[in-house]
């Protein structure tokens, strides 16, 4: 998705999925730019098909409630829950300078302590 201009794209979240917003795909009101779909179709052959099975995304879910109330308690005190929708476990993490060393920090360390993994969000 970088390389096909959509340069803020994120690294997936441990359940597979992104923290997508509009300042990401560009668009509003449920619309992506143009730029970000061009990107979306050029890349279409390296995304998975088909959503992730019931036990699985239930276990995604599982993992990002505990990352995100681990997140508030390291200081990030509006920090979301994630959400379930037609597109599966989502993630919105906005608002926050996700480069930050402070974020980074409580990124990796609740990753760790809920087992989830060690991707940058």
């Amino acid at each position: 998705m970088r390389q096909h201009g959509v340069p803020n794209f994120p690294d997936p979240l441990p359940n597979g999925g992104f923290g997508l917003n509009p300042s990401i795909t560009g668009g509003t009101n449920g619309q992506v730019s143009p730029q970000y779909q061009a990107a979306t179709t050029a890349c279409a052959s390296l995304t998975p098909s088909g959503p992730l099975p019931a036990s699985q995304e239930q276990k995604a879910l599982s993992q990002l409630l505990k990352v995100s109330a681990c997140m508030r308690t390291h200081g990030f005190k509006t920090f979301p829950d994630p959400t379930v929708n037609n597109q599966g476990v989502v993630l919105h993490i906005v608002g926050f300078d996700r480069n930050s060393p402070q974020f980074q920090s409580a990124w990796q360390t609740c990753q760790t302590q809920v087992g989830a993994g060690s991707t940058q969000g």
